[in-house]
């Protein structure tokens, strides 16, 4: 039997080089080229060979390797590798072979391939690789199109692999064999290494090279721009730019051809702008080759991508001032490479070069890189293979083949394979993800870790995968359901609900029974309904569709298909002048046209009757003033001007007529001051009616302007009308612009008379009717019936603006003015009393509307303001219509008055609603009586208004326009349905004092709300008491009825919060914290308090930070204290937001509310006692927060790092561990600004509950308790942990550490005695050490348990749900993949039905469809034994019986014969690939040699003399690639000191024997039994060790009192990227002269 030795000094000696990536290619003679065309596109392919086994120079030259360039098959270029050397072009390209040395020994060989032909039809290739003793190698093809090529491979990568020793072009068991039978010698063709001796080495490398096949890696390095790039569009940007000297496209070709570049203008700056794709070039990074002697060294790459970000990356290679300095290669060129950060499609790259003075730079190349291929390529890490996903319920179960030698493994996932930016770790092979969004694709990754030893330890990345997750239950309802009309057309679009695969849409004509489906199933959110009768009303309505049904279906919407033609505006008659007759001249803006969509002859275009001519303009920032000649001077006071009635034609496709915001006006060559002109709006904006002062006008300019952000102007017609007075003296009949005072000497007769004069007036600029209705207007003052009119007086001055500018917040600037209208409808609104600069606006908000489709909008001026009411989002969905309020924000409010008429014939558009607005002076410094006075009137009314509604059920309530009332507050209003409101008051019985009653409670409750919330966010001080509060801002919270989107029934948007029907009654509810009683508080519940937190949310964490002013609302108390029950206590999220913290996982939790712990946790930790309504104390940590974060303190910091450097400065405390245990990855910045705010917090503030504040309130002592621990191995893969402690009446609960590492908390249940189990995943034959930490209520750490180690150890077999099983009907027991193949190495039985004697055997196949036996491999012969188990493992084919070697087979059915019929098939196991092992030898684990003991080494034979010190162990693994390390554990006592001794761990020096039988094929590999033997250096060091270990040694000296032995291994036999895959537990060492003899025998 022969061994060999494996020391930890690294006897198989070799390491990866170090060089940089091939060196730049040397330009041949270059034949003249053109300007880079297709035709003289070139690329490269670039070639890294990695020599993955130490090979020397000489070894390498002897073995003769070459490359050859294939291109269509045909040979083009062949070089030798054996040196470094450049061949020239001759014609075909060149090739430049470079070696990367370390010492004598090969790391690297470079090939660069320059000057290949990049045209279609020659520039497919491939490259083969050959040499003695290397198995040949073709890579795929290669294909120069976009971007030359790169190749990595490697000798040890199963690409050229060396190991080809017979010469046949293959590695396999003859080679091995070979190798094995010239151990020893310096046979030339086994001595694969070269080192002139055939050693273990060799043997190594040609075991693993055997059968071995793979693939090259193949990169997209540099851009072929002659193929991908618009080469004349980048010359044209470039000689704009900059001054040229020499062609441009030779820049982005290696021809040796340079192009000189100087600054155009004084400034030493050259800008070459290279616009590149529209869908942009995918690129990493940007290399400019220029010349030594006029360099590119310093200046800025600005990378605009298809994003449309920006990236601008700053680049300097200049040397300091007299300092000049050259390169080992100086070849004359300078390269400097600018990095974009990640890969990114880039859209246009602009270098920006400083120059020196005027020195010119010269430049050879740019080139843009995709991939970078890396400069040291390693070696592939373990790698997760066969990773599949299974979509499952909103979620993805993933399985995988493990790894071994590992402790778990990392899942990546994400929406998008380049960002898998969500990960969780798992001991298993199996994986469920759960919590996922249905209907979408998810990716996923599994990368195999391994934390043992104290490091950690990764390997490769698996591919990704994709799954996308099931639906649980049919779509939801879609929402927002929109038609356009088109020409026979209707074009609709939706919101989707959740879980929705795709969309089916249903129509028919109004009226018709049966709907009609449109074919197709629509993914994209809209769809065109084509083939209609245009001017016939259609009904549509759509729903979702998954796997298991359908949805709802939506609301029903109308739409009415049009012709696409313009409609001719209907515009007045009366004193209209001829446009033909009048005027002589016009001027248009004619270098402001936009020639490609106006229309017609200007300017006679404007003024020719024809709707369908016009003008738009090109721009918004030059003239649009149109100037008009007449041929004489007309009265007149107004005109009329018709835009385009088109839409755009591109883009958004707008209106044309919906830009305008304003008219200038000058006559006869005099501007018109602004405030002198105004407009009104035709009907559905078809025209403007520009009024200015009564002037006899001989020439007229107008110009419309447009609101920032609309498209730009157009004019079709503009229309001119002689002065009438009728108007105007109508208008005098009354002494006020708002029409509520008669002017002096009006009588009855005046009024008649105008009337006459009005019923016979022809169509005016002021509708017939209006002029009526302001007759009537004047008749009724006339009467003294003034209370008939709809009058509102004075004004609030509501700003956002302000409000936010003071407070860092605002709401809703709305003023209800008490009515409700129809849309689709004229009324005027007269208007008294806006002073010049500010403005007033009348809103209509639709009742009952979706969120995207809320309001509308229109300007009021003094005056006469006719006001079409334009319909709002999609008619079908209920009455069109609504609430009317005005916005104000001057300083003027009390002087303007409005009237509001309905013009109607039956006076059906306006209804006067019930309507309570109180301001703070109405509120503030009144007694409750005298507010209750106030609300009594309110109350009266709604109940009358109610009762005469008549809704017969809960949709006429919903979607009528009169079911509406306005209740305003000091800072709230209530946009509700009547009927609900009343409803909740106590509803029609109640009487008027009880409701009364109610609605005060309610409008409290509403104040304490709000207080709260302006309390936490510091608008109002931390030290306001609610008795001295005013509410300090102009703007209210908006609360108001609107329709639920799917799976809502509130909402926020931004300026107001939507809730649903059956939610609106609870919003008149409440009551204030006084009357709270036992119980939750009646301030609305958590849903308003979430909704208004959205709204005043400052950080911005979603359905997280909003939360907060939830949980101060939920726990208010009577007295005005925080100290209610919680969210997070009433349900249970402590003990996840505990493990969330215990871990310390970067990254934020995944359920919101466990998230939303990290914010509490800071008011739990620092804010004190007392009545919030009181004064300071209870929410002081947010008031100064949210004040530091809205005067932008440390604004320019990620988020992240804001939340805690103002977190900290608050607390006045270093909180880095507090946000660090929640996952936030802080910058040493911030990490620096953290520790100078104070002392590091003494308490761990992320173990704190809302009992932890209540204890701290009530003066609560730290808790000092003696946690003990007890620990057993249990079931293989779980630690069972028994905790006890003294006094649990404190204790929080417990941080479980596993080797020193938190891996869990188990919260107390209040008892002594609590129990834990740790799953430890895919770890086996490891030590771990168990400790626990008890943490008391207040965050101390009140005690912790001695350490407990336990070893975890046992047969890992695979998974019963990968295979069936079953007895066939000869008896054999037949095993089946369930999917795919089963990788096993071996089997474990189990139970009583073992018997004692009789063989079984096992047999393999990797064909799903084979016949028993036929064909199949003997895996395993042997014989039972008895006892209660039996395990044996696979060997090799053909091995022989005592053959040690573990042999892994891939097998899609297993055969095992000999197994008792009596045995049940569960105790019948598969096992799985075991792991490396390491254990002492019983007895013998440390001893001293009774005699020399003599081996064979490489070098020879060498001894260990009796008497030395030896530790002994067995261990299963792969000696080629395994180490062992001994660990001593020293104990030192303190000098002069009784103190209990210091205790160390340190990895002792010797040498590490590894012991394997070398079988008769040599193919070594993992062995079940291997044996170690371990030298230590320091013999005395177990000659001073005391038997007991209790006599105490003098101070100083340290004790070696205990071992353990740990086996690493490494991903390559050089030991590269080692981890720790087994240990011991610690074993005592004896007294030296106790200890017993060892004495070894081999046999021969």
């Amino acid at each position: 039997m022969n061994w060999y030795r494996r020391a930890l000094s690294g006897l198989l000696a070799g390491a990866m080089g170090v060089s940089l990536l091939g060196t730049a290619p040397v330009a041949a003679a270059a034949e003249t080229r053109g300007a880079g065309t297709v035709q003289d596109a070139e690329g490269e392919i670039t070639v890294t060979l990695r020599l993955d086994y130490p090979m020397t120079v000489s070894g390498w030259k002897a073995r003769a390797p070459k490359v050859t360039l294939k291109r269509n098959g045909a040979a083009l270029l062949q070089a030798g590798l054996e040196k470094a050397q450049t061949l020239p072009d001759g014609g075909k390209g060149s090739v430049e072979i470079a070696l990367r040395t370390e010492g004598e020994e090969v790391r690297y060989v470079d090939m660069t391939f320059a000057g290949l032909s990049a045209r279609e039809g020659e520039n497919t290739y491939a490259l083969s690789l050959e040499g003695t003793g290397f198995c040949p190698y073709t890579t795929p093809e290669l294909t120069l199109d976009t971007h030359s090529k790169g190749v990595v491979l490697g000798t040890g990568d199963a690409t050229f692999t060396l190991g080809d020793v017979t010469g046949d072009g293959l590695a396999d068991q003859r080679d091995v064999a070979r190798v094995r039978d010239a151990l020893d010698t310096a046979d030339a063709a086994c001595d694969l290494n070269g080192d002139g001796v055939v050693d273990i080495s060799d043997l190594a490398t040609v075991t693993m090279a055997q059968d071995a096949q793979g693939t090259a890696q193949i990169f997209q390095t540099a851009l072929i721009p002659a193929n991908t790039l618009d080469l004349e569009r980048i010359q044209e940007a470039v000689t704009a730019a900059a001054v040229v000297e020499g062609t441009v496209s030779d820049l982005f070709a290696d021809n040796g051809q340079s192009v000189k570049l100087s600054p155009k203008g004084e400034e030493n700056t050259i800008t070459l702008p290279i616009p590149l794709t529209e869908e942009g070039v995918e690129m990493e990074e940007v290399a400019i080759v220029s010349s030594a002697a006029y360099p590119v060294e310093t200046g800025v790459v600005v990378a605009e991508t298809a994003s449309g970000e920006t990236l601008e990356i700053p680049f300097s290679q200049a040397l300091p001032e007299g300092v000049y300095a050259i390169t080992r290669t100086d070849d004359g060129r300078r390269t400097v490479t600018i990095s974009l950060g990640n890969r990114v499609p880039v859209k246009k790259i602009t270098i920006r070069v400083e120059t020196k003075g005027d020195e010119p730079v010269v430049v050879e190349q740019i080139r843009f890189l995709q991939d970078i291929v890396p400069e040291e390529p390693a070696v592939h890490k373990p790698k997760v293979e066969q990773l599949r996903a299974e979509a499952g319920v909103e979620s993805v179960t993933l399985r995988w083949k493990g790894v071994a030698n590992i402790t778990g493994y990392r899942v990546d996932y994400g929406t998008s394979p380049d960002a898998l930016n969500q990960s969780v770790e798992s001991g298993e092979t199996t994986c469920v993800i759960s919590k996922l969004e249905a209907l979408k694709p998810y990716y996923f990754a599994v990368t195999p870790i391994s934390d043992a030893g104290g490091s950690r330890w990764e390997g490769a990345r698996s591919e990704v995968v994709t799954a996308t997750p099931k639906v649980e239950s049919r779509p939801d309802r879609p929402d927002r359901l929109q038609v356009e009309p088109g020409d026979s057309l209707l074009t609709v679009s939706w919101q989707p609900g959740k879980r929705t695969q795709y969309v089916r849409v249903e129509y028919r004509k109004k009226g018709e029974a049966a709907f009609q489906t449109l074919s197709g199933s629509f993914q994209n959110n809209s769809a065109v309904i084509g083939g209609l009768e245009n001017g016939t009303e259609y009904e549509v309505r759509v729903y979702g569709v998954n796997e298991l049904g359908q949805s709802p279906y939506s609301e029903t919407v109308l739409g009415t298909p049009k012709a696409a033609e313009f409609e001719t505006p209907d515009l007045p008659t009366a004193n209209r002048l001829d446009n033909q007759s009048i005027i002589v001249s016009a001027d248009y803006p004619s270098g402001n046209t936009d020639w490609t969509v106006s229309k017609g002859t200007l300017p006679g275009s404007v003024y020719d009757g024809d709707y369908r001519t016009s003008w738009v303009a090109s721009t918004y920032n030059r003239s649009r003033a149109f100037t008009f000649t007449f041929d004489h001077a007309y009265s007149m006071d107004y005109l009329i001007y018709v835009p385009d009635l088109g839409n755009e034609p591109s883009g958004q496709k707008r209106p044309y007529r919906n830009f305008f915001d304003k008219f200038n006006v000058s006559i006869n060559g005099q501007a018109v001051p602004e405030d002198q002109v105004s407009f009104e709006k035709g009907e559905n904006n078809t025209y403007f009616i520009v009024k200015f002062p009564r002037s006899d006008v001989k020439t007229i300019t107008v110009e419309g302007s447009q609101w920032a952000g609309a498209g730009n102007i157009s004019l079709s017609e503009i229309a001119f009308y002689q002065y009438d007075g009728l108007a105007d003296e109508i208008n005098a009949l009354f002494a006020n612009e708002s029409h509520t005072e008669l002017a002096q000497g009006v009588e009855e007769g005046t009024i008649e008379a105008l009337r006459t004069r009005a019923s016979r007036a022809e169509a005016y600029y002021v509708d017939r009717k209006i002029l009526l209705d302001e007759l009537d207007n004047a008749q009724q003052l006339l009467e003294g019936r003034r209370n008939e009119l709809m009058v509102y007086s004075g004004l609030q001055s509501r700003s956002a603006g302000a409000d936010q500018a003071a407070f860092g917040q605002s709401a809703s600037a709305l003023q209800p003015l008490g009515v409700s209208a129809r849309s689709g409808a004229w009324i005027t609104v007269y208007v008294q009393g806006i002073q010049p600069g500010e403005s007033v606006k009348l809103v209509q908000w639709q009742q009952y509307s979706e969120t995207n489709a809320t309001r509308a909008e229109y300007a009021l001026r003094n005056g006469r303001n006719q006001i079409w009411l334009q319909v709002i989002g999609n008619s079908g969905l209920g009455e069109r219509g609504g609430s009317l309020y005005v916005e104000y924000a001057g300083s003027h409010g009390e002087d303007i008055q409005l009237q509001i008429r309905d013009v109607s014939e039956n006076k059906n558009v306006i209804s006067v609603i019930p309507m309570l607005d109180l301001s703070g002076a109405d509120w503030y410094g009144h007694s409750e009586q005298e507010r209750k006075e106030q609300l009594k009137p309110y109350v009266e009314a709604l109940k009358t208004y109610v009762a005469g509604l008549n809704l017969s059920n809960d949709q006429a309530k919903k979607t009528s326009i009169r079911n509406v009332t306005e209740v305003g507050g000091p800072g709230m209003l209530l946009s509700l349905p009547a009927t609900q409101v009343l409803a909740g008051l106590g509803g029609a019985q109640a009487s008027v004092e009880v409701m009364t009653d109610k609605l005060y409670d309610a409008l409290c409750a509403w104040e304490e709300l709000l207080f709260l919330a302006n309390k936490t966010q510091g608008i109002i001080s931390a030290d306001t008491s609610f008795a001295d509060y005013q509410y300090p801002m102009s703007t209210r919270h908006n609360i108001r009825f609107s329709r639920m989107f799917s799976g809502a029934f509130m909402f926020a948007a931004g300026s107001y919060v939507g809730i649903e029907f059956s939610e609106t009654s609870g919003m008149v509810t409440g009551a204030p914290l006084a009357e709270t009683g036992t119980g939750a508080n009646a301030l609305f519940g958590w849903g308003i308090a979430h909704e208004i937190g959205h709204n005043m949310d400052k950080i911005g964490k979603a359905e997280i930070t909003n939360n907060i002013y939830s949980l101060v609302a939920q726990t208010a108390e009577e007295t005005g204290e925080l100290t209610g029950r919680s969210r997070l206590e009433e349900s249970g999220f402590y003990s996840d937001i505990f493990q969330k913290t215990a871990l310390g996982k970067p990254g934020e939790a995944a359920n919101v509310f466990v998230q939303l712990g990290m914010y509490w946790q800071l008011h739990l930790a620092y804010d004190e006692g007392g009545s919030v309504l009181e004064g300071s104390g209870p929410l002081d940590f947010y008031n100064r927060f949210f004040t530091l974060w809205k005067s932008d303190a440390e604004k320019n910091v990620p988020v992240n790092d804001r939340i805690a450097r103002l977190a900290s400065q608050v607390a006045g405390k270093d909180l880095s561990a507090f946000f660090q245990h929640w996952g936030m990855e802080l910058s040493q910045e911030t990490l620096a600004y953290l520790a100078a705010q104070g002392e590091p917090e003494e308490r761990e503030i992320w173990y704190l509950s809302d009992e932890s504040r209540r204890l701290r309130l009530d003066g609560a002592e730290r808790a000092h308790v003696t946690p003990t621990l007890e620990s057993t191995a249990s079931g293989g893969k779980t630690v069972e942990l028994t905790i006890s402690v003294d006094d649990p009446a404190m204790v929080q609960g417990y941080e479980i550490l596993r080797n020193g590492t938190p891996v869990a908390f188990l919260c107390a249940d209040g008892t002594a005695v609590q129990t834990y189990t740790d799953q430890v995943g895919a770890a086996n034959h490891m030590v771990f050490t168990y400790q626990v930490r008890a943490i008391d209520k207040l965050g101390y750490e009140a005690g912790v348990s001695e350490e407990q180690q336990v070893r975890i150890s046992y047969e890992k077999t695979l998974s019963p749900e990968l295979y069936e099983i079953r007895r066939d009907e000869m008896g054999r027991v037949h095993i089946t993949a369930r999917e795919g193949l089963l990788s096993t190495a071996g089997l474990l039985l189990t139970g009583e039905a073992i018997p004692a004697e009789g063989n079984v055997q096992a047999w393999v196949t990797d064909d799903a469809g084979a016949q028993p036996l036929e064909g199949w491999t003997l895996a395993r012969e042997t014989s039972f034994q008895g006892g209660e188990t039996f395990l044996c493992y696979f060997q090799k084919p053909g091995a022989d019986a005592d053959d040690t070697r573990i042999w892994i087979y891939d097998a899609a059915q297993i055969i095992l014969t000999g197994i008792p019929e009596e045995m049940a098939l569960e105790d019948i196991q598969l096992l799985d690939y075991p792991g490396d092992n390491i254990e002492f030898t019983p007895g013998a684990s440390i001893g001293v040699l009774e005699e020399d003991f003599t081996y064979d080494t490489e070098e020879g034979k060498e001894s260990i003399p009796a008497g030395t010190v030896i530790i002994t162990g067995s261990y299963r693994g792969d000696p080629l690639y395994n180490k062992v390390r001994i660990l001593g554990k020293f104990q030192e006592r303190k000098p002069a000191s009784d103190e209990a001794p210091v205790l160390r761990e340190t990895v002792l020096e010797g040498d590490a024997l590894l012991f394997a039988e070398i079988p008769e094929d040599g193919a070594v590999s993992d062995i079940s039994d291997g044996f170690f033997l371990f030298v230590p250096l320091d013999q005395d060091l177990f000659k001073a060790v005391n038997e007991d270990h209790g006599e105490k040694p003098s101070a100083g000296t340290a004790v070696l009192i205990e071992l353990k032995a740990q086996l690493y291994r490494g991903e390559d036999i050089e030991g590269n990227g080692e981890r720790m895959t087994s240990d011991t537990l610690f074993i005592s060492v004896p007294r030296y002269d106790s200890m017993p003899a060892i004495r070894f025998t081999t046999e021969e």
